[in-house]
């Protein structure tokens, strides 16, 4: 039998790699369970002639390989915590390379691909209240499914240092990256069975049966800087009382400091594939509309009369959309026009931009709509912005409050609207008093405070010294 103090030196090891996972963030990456598993027990202290064993050697020399697997496992789960979370520390060595090599998204012709390993940070309790847990993974672009969503197979509890849910599972959108829209969005919904109560009717059981939404998380493929997601992401999950917006970014569940963690594996290559902003058509057609046959007149005229996006047909949007060209005059109706775009795919874009571009200036009233979370396109919300840029400071405190709210529509931080709501804030002091209270407000809203939080701290370095002292007067 093994000797007490290896067994005890193996098992020191074990804790010790459990202490440091469970400071970040209770992660178990599979290359750590795997060095862990592999980890032969630690010798006792042997006699010198024993020591040069051929096969001694051997197990020595297998046990420092190993332990060079985990302590590079181990660094590598300080770098993706670092890059996931608000560390205050990194790791000496970047291994974040910086790609030189890009190519465009609009010639990477290969299926989206990722792996779904699994979840961690399980709360003990669903052990024994659900069974057979998996994912659901959808692709959205404002709101609208791009394809249907994809599973993963039904999985149980595993316990290695942590209890782990794991798929490690590859998932593959029947979808071309360059079919893809640039703000698309990732949906992981995790699902369970409930275990029917003991001693419960078969009744009450079927009905307990069906599957319960236990969490989700949205992200964008895309980054800031439009370089599609690669590598390993760690992704806290929002409780799925929480309403899941296909339409709206919103960060992942860090918020709460026990949010279940999902992880993705990204493919990783030597290049970055980016998606290249193409440049409108040089032209777009305009037509008069009054030179439409008196039918589709009327039927137009019907059509652009509806309140809401949400009223339009599956005809009524192939209707608008081949007449497209004959709207420039009806000018409100952009965005019903917009929303009845087949694809925001990068080939369809030149089209919709030239149409956008040479749109007859709408007012500022309507120009809102184009910043409703069905327009995630950075250049209609682009357009939308300098469209409402000539607001009176008067005007701009009367739409301020729906201003706020758009913010939450926006695939990332850096855009138009903050940069311009950042601008008027710092030249008018009622714009800024009142911009500063309504991002405090909007604080409370657990999934998008991190983004009010920056915008916050954004401001209040812009505002100067004075103001600052003020609001944190006000604030006490």
């Amino acid at each position: 039998g093994l000797p007490t103090e290896g067994r005890q030196g193996g098992h020191r090891v074990v804790q010790s790699v459990k202490a440091i996972c469970n400071a970040l963030a209770a992660v178990e990456t599979p290359e750590i369970t795997s060095a862990l598993n592999q980890l032969p027990p630690c010798p006792s202290r042997m006699q010198p002639k024993i020591q040069k064993d051929p096969t001694v050697l051997a197990v020595r020399e297998n046990r420092e390989k190993v332990v060079e697997a985990l302590t590079a496992a181990i660094l590598d789960l300080v770098e993706l915590y670092c890059s996931t979370f608000d560390a205050d520390f990194q790791t000496a060595v970047h291994g974040s390379r910086k790609h030189d090599l890009v190519q465009e998204a609009c010639h990477f012709t290969g299926p989206l691909a990722f792996t779904v390993y699994a979840t961690h940070r399980i709360p003990i309790t669903w052990a024994t209240s659900y069974e057979d847990f998996y994912l659901s993974c959808s692709l959205s672009h404002g709101g609208k499914e791009l394809c249907s969503p994809l599973y993963t197979r039904r999985a149980h509890f595993s316990k290695y240092l942590f209890h782990l849910i794991i798929w490690d599972q590859q998932i593959c959108f029947p979808i071309q990256v360059n079919r893809l829209p640039r703000e698309t969005l990732l949906c992981a919904t995790l699902y369970a069975l409930p275990i029917p109560l003991p001693g419960s009717s078969s009744e009450a059981n079927k009905q307990r049966r069906l599957p319960e939404a236990l969490g989700w998380v949205t992200t964008p493929l895309f980054n800031f800087r439009q370089v599609l997601t690669c590598g390993r992401k760690l992704l806290g999950l929002w409780p799925a009382t929480q309403e899941s917006p296909s339409a709206r970014w919103s960060a992942p569940n860090f918020h709460q400091p026990d949010s279940v963690i999902l992880q993705i594996d990204f493919p990783t290559s030597a290049f970055d594939i980016k998606f290249t902003s193409p440049p409108g058509d040089k032209f777009s057609p305009r037509y008069v509309f009054g030179s439409l046959r008196e039918e589709d007149q009327r039927v137009l005229k019907n059509i652009m009369r509806k309140e809401s996006l949400y009223w339009l047909t599956d005809a009524d949007k192939k209707r608008l959309w081949e007449k497209r060209y004959y709207c420039h005059l009806e000018v409100s109706s952009l965005p019903l026009v917009l929303a009845s775009a087949p694809s925001w795919e990068w080939a369809c874009l030149p089209d919709i931009y030239a149409l956008l571009k040479q749109w007859t200036h709408m007012n500022h009233q309507d120009a809102l709509g184009l910043l409703h979370a069905t327009f995630p396109d950075q250049e209609v919300r682009r357009m939308a912005v300098q469209w409402i840029g000539s607001l009176s400071d008067a005007e701009l405190l009367d739409y301020l409050p729906q201003l706020v709210q758009a913010l939450k529509y926006e695939c990332y931080l850096d855009s138009p609207l903050v940069r311009f709501l950042l601008k008027r804030a710092v030249s008018d002091l009622r714009v800024t008093h009142y911009f500063f209270w309504l991002l405090k407000d909007g604080l409370k809203d657990s999934q998008f405070s991190i983004r009010y939080q920056y915008l916050l701290a954004a401001l209040l370095c812009c505002c100067g010294k004075g103001l600052r002292e003020e609001f944190n007067r006000q604030c006490w």
